[in-house]
């Protein structure tokens, strides 16, 4: 909330959603309470006492303690005496008037004003009462300034719950959101303006930040300016409704006010959820009164309260009419609007006067009219003023005014008002007076009656500031924005353009750039408005490729911006930057991997993913320009780099060695005599092992555990998690990297009926690409006749996906084979295999590596004989391929290492033993990652060569295995 001391501000309604929301909210705030913070500054103080304005009407009490409908409301049977007699908007303790008990010195918090709540508040301490039952006081404060008037106030705050909602059998859907522009309510909050007098802080009295309203916000969230026709939950208290009016506590230096929620109606069983918390901050009217034709030299109704009539009154129908032939009007004076008034007209969006309407003499639709009418002063009467009210001065009508209560009782009225607003904006006003008149003077239709606190409401947007902060960045430094006679130099033919956006509404902006040939004048190149920022928002873009700008050429570049209402601050408001390209620098340096030099391990081919961390790489740097005298070069840096004087063959071979997996450059700048420059990045990929999810089962504290590598920053799928076995009975043997002598280490699980391991949910997403693969082993004694399923994840019915062996229809001799295949149904046994015409052979470890890759529509499956340590096998993945065509669905089960799943039960135990699961999901693998997992390698261990890579692809996987 941000409220200047022209009285205009913000108030925001905390909605609480449940008992959940309440206990999480009050844990984190702690011992300093909930609630709201309001700080002010630029002169102005808080007190809790009333200012004492000597020009305001007296503020009777009812002594029936029913509820008062204005100074005019209550029947003593005596009519209101003319000048220099007691008015019936006297004390007190004249008895003759009443005015509403809830009253904040300048204007009733709406909250308190519909719903029916008959005392100025309760002390929090007390606990809730009922909406529309007598509570105990609270204190509210006011802001005034060095003269002592107020710019705004703090009514008693309220809170209140839905038990009305609750006992009707269904709540009210809350509003519980507002949008875009800026509103000013110049007796309610105000969106903006140009200086900062006050603020509330929206957070916790801890001091953690709970929220800020900014002044980008569509219309002050503000109880009172709601309609009680259509009565939101979120403005308003309703009749039933818990209700706990809360007292203000400024501080002594009168610097800031806290406003703490009711914690004790949030802790309490019975309160009904939602529960909202209004602080009721509001600005002030300056001044307000009624002019009556039967008494025309009447002042008494200056700054009346509680209502005040509007149009023709017969006396033998109201008491209140005072004469026979009466007609009334009812005018209101706003000040504080300097914000409006320092807009532009097109900046308007829309305005709204609202007045609060308390009696109607029936339900007859009669119009009642707005009209811009002279400013009031305390002399103000018929006679001075009425015949100003002529048909130019007219804004808007309102037909549907009425109140009776057949007819919805007493509410918010709105009428039109973007017209005057516009007009305030156009001539630079701070003030504007605003009446209301019935548009009959015989009629009795037309009285009505509207309470003092009426509101004027402008919606507006103004142009964001002009882009400031220009820089122009050439390989990675500023090289600033230039003028026309002293432009800066540029050695790229594509710039990169900076500048920061700003609102004066706190809106969002966007950005255009746009290149302009300084010689032809003509625009050469102009971006497309980036995406919106709030403010303040810092906009980067480089020339594109294929917009390359012409060397020798002067260009000056701006930054148009507009907001998110189209408002904008084109070409010509736009501040220029001057630039020169100069292409005579040398030709940019050439870059070659080298795969011969004696420190490489690792060929890294640019745009490509080879290596791997801690593999060296090199390079040969050529400056192909015969007048480059020197090189600079850097492994992924631009700062940090290492000179070269080159000698007559311009080149040199450069190592270095990746500290970790990703994107890489090598940075190398060459330049001549003159110190004109040109550089080149060469981009290559540093690989890593991609597995999302990886069980060695070598860990004896951890079989289950999940060894995979997770790199955030390279967008990966977070790891699949571990394996869960059964509490007793699981074994775990020598895996094949023992057998074969490669680690001692290695333990693979033994399976057996109900010796498996799984997953708490799925791992694999099977409606995108993924590989799953394992060192297997079935025992030499197995049943050649048998399903065996190594590993599979399980749908409600059948596996989703299985990887083993099939006893039948193989393309082998024996018609056993290795098998892949993907279930197209959960509920049924529909799967589509790849089938192996490797041989199977019990008794010795094999890979099998099963990757559907989507995108080709293909189900492969790649077996790698491993042979026995006595008579080991080459190593060779062989593939085989079955085409798939359609989507495969998404399953819920379990991904589990020993068997499969028929018909809804666990089947197809896997007899021996299994290792080296691992999992890759979203990709397909490349032909020599496929051999490395095939021949054993690491998870994160690389073969060695300079040509070993450790790629995953997006598709088109086996390159280079043989079917």
């Amino acid at each position: 909330m941000t409220v200047h001391p022209d009285g205009t501000g913000f108030t925001p309604v905390l909605r609480i959603a449940d008992g959940a929301a309440a206990e999480a909210l009050l844990g984190e705030v702690g011992d300093g309470g909930l609630g709201f913070d309001v700080e002010v500054g630029g002169g102005l103080t808080l007190t809790p006492e009333e200012p004492v304005d000597p020009d305001a009407a007296p503020d009777p009490m009812p002594a029936d303690g029913g509820e008062p409908d204005g100074a005019w409301e209550q029947d003593t049977g005596v009519p209101e005496a003319e000048a220099g007699g007691t008015s019936a908007a006297g004390t007190a303790g004249e008895g003759t008037a009443s005015t509403s008990l809830v009253k904040d010195g300048a204007a009733k918090a709406s909250a308190e004003d519909s719903s029916s709540t008959t005392a100025s508040g309760t002390d929090p301490d007390m606990g809730a009462q009922t909406a529309g039952e007598p509570v105990e006081e609270a204190n509210g404060f006011y802001a005034v300034d060095g003269s002592g008037e107020a710019s705004f106030t703090g009514a008693v705050g309220l809170q209140w719950d839905s038990t009305s909602a609750t006992t009707a059998g269904a709540a009210t859907s809350p509003q519980e959101s507002v949008s875009s522009l800026s509103t000013l309510d110049a007796a309610a909050p105000d969106a903006a303006g140009p200086a900062e007098a006050g603020r509330s802080s929206g957070k916790a009295a801890n001091g953690r930040a709970r929220g800020q309203v900014s002044p980008s916000a569509q219309a002050s969230v503000d109880p009172g300016t709601a309609q009680s026709s259509s009565q939101d939950p979120v403005r308003e208290a309703q009749p039933g409704d818990r209700l706990a009016l809360l007292s203000a506590r400024v501080a002594p230096d009168g610097r800031s006010a806290a406003v703490r929620a009711d914690e004790a109606m949030l802790a309490d069983p019975d309160t009904a959820f939602p529960v909202f918390v209004d602080p009721s901050v509001s600005g002030s009217r300056t001044a307000w009164t009624a002019i009556k034709k039967a008494w025309p030299s009447s002042t008494s109704s200056w700054k009346f309260s509680g209502s005040a009539g509007v149009g023709f009154c017969d006396v033998s129908k109201d008491w209140t009419c005072e004469r026979s032939g009466n007609v009334w009007r009812s005018v209101w004076k706003f000040t504080g609007l300097k914000t409006v008034g320092n807009l532009a007209s097109g900046d308007i969006v829309d305005a709204t006067f609202r007045a609060y309407g308390t009696h109607s003499y029936s339900c007859t639709a009669t119009a009642t009219e707005l009209y811009r009418v002279p400013n009031i002063t305390s002399s103000t009467n018929w006679s001075n003023h009425a015949g100003s009210w002529d048909s130019s001065r007219k804004i808007s009508s309102k037909s549907t005014a009425y109140y009776s209560s057949a007819c919805g009782g007493s509410h918010w009225t709105e009428w039109p008002a973007k017209s005057v607003a516009k007009t305030i904006a156009s001539n630079g006003w701070q003030s504007i007076s605003l009446g209301l008149k019935g548009t009959s003077t015989t009629d009795m239709n037309s009285w009505k009656k509207y309470r003092y606190d009426a509101r004027f409401q402008v919606e507006y947007n103004r142009p964001p500031y002009a882009s400031y902060g220009h820089q122009t960045i050439v390989d990675g430094s500023n090289i600033g924005c230039g003028t026309s006679s002293d432009p800066v130099y540029s050695s790229w033919l594509r710039p990169t353009m900076r500048v920061l956006g700003d609102d004066p509404d706190d809106s969002r902006v966007s950005v255009q750039f746009v290149v302009v040939d300084v010689a032809a004048n003509t625009r050469v190149y102009e971006s497309a408005w980036t995406g919106l920022k709030s403010p303040v928002a810092e906009f980067t873009h480089r020339v594109p490729t294929g917009e390359e700008l012409t060397s020798g050429k002067t260009y000056r570049w701006r930054a148009e911006i507009k907001d998110a209402g189209g408002l904008m601050v084109g070409y010509e408001g736009s501040k220029p930057c001057y630039f020169t390209v100069d292409n005579t620098a040398p030709s940019p340096p050439k870059v070659t991997p080298l795969r011969d030099h004696p420190d490489a391990q690792a060929f890294y081919e640019a745009d490509k993913e080879r290596g791997g961390v801690g593999l060296t790489g090199c390079w040969e740097l050529y400056a192909p320009s015969s007048d480059t005298t020197t090189l600079w070069w850097g492994y992924s840096t631009r700062v940090s780099t290492t000179k070269v004087t080159l000698d007559s063959t311009r080149k040199t071979q450069v190592c270095a060695t990746p500290g970790g997996a990703g994107e890489k450059f090598l940075y190398v700048k060459v330049a001549d005599a003159a110190g004109h420059s040109a550089t080149t990045e060469y981009e290559f990929k540093v690989a890593t092992a991609r597995e999302d999810g990886v069980w060695t089962f070598d860990d004896p504290d951890a079989r289950g555990v999940d060894t995979s590598v997770y790199d955030a920053e390279r967008n990966e799928f977070a790891p699949a998690g571990s394996l869960s076995f059964p509490s007793t009975g699981v074994d775990f043997v020598t895996g094949p990297h023992g057998q074969f002598g490669a680690r001692d280490d290695d333990e693979a699980l033994r399976t057996r009926v109900g010796k498996i391991g799984w997953t708490d949910s799925p791992v694999i997403d099977p409606t995108g690409s993924f590989v799953v693969s394992a060192h297997v082993y079935l025992d030499s004694d197995t049943d050649p006749t048998g399903w065996y399923t190594a590993l599979s994840q399980e749908g409600p019915l059948y596996n989703e996906f299985r990887l083993g062996y099939r006893p039948s229809s193989c393309p082998t001799a024996s018609d056993t084979c290795w098998a892949f295949g993907v279930n197209r149904e959960l509920d049924a046994n529909t799967t589509t295999y790849a089938k192996s015409s490797v041989p199977v052979q019990f008794g010795q470890w094999v890979h099998l590596l099963g990757e559907y890759d989507e995108p080709a529509g293909e189900v492969r499956l790649y077996v790698c004989e491993i042979g026995t340590p006595d008579d080991p096998a080459v190593g060779e993945p062989k593939l085989a391929v079955t085409p798939y065509v359609g989507a495969l669905p998404q399953s819920s089960g379990r991904f589990v290492a020993g068997r499969g799943f028929i018909g809804g039960s666990p089947s197809n135990y896997w007899t021996g033993a299994i290792d080296n699961v691992r999992i890759f999901r979203g990709e397909v693998l490349a032909a020599a990652k496929i051999r490395r997992l095939c021949q054993g390698a690491e998870a994160n261990q690389m073969a060695g060569g300079v040509d070993d890579v450790d790629p995953t692809v997006l598709g088109g996987s086996g390159q280079g295995v043989t079917p």
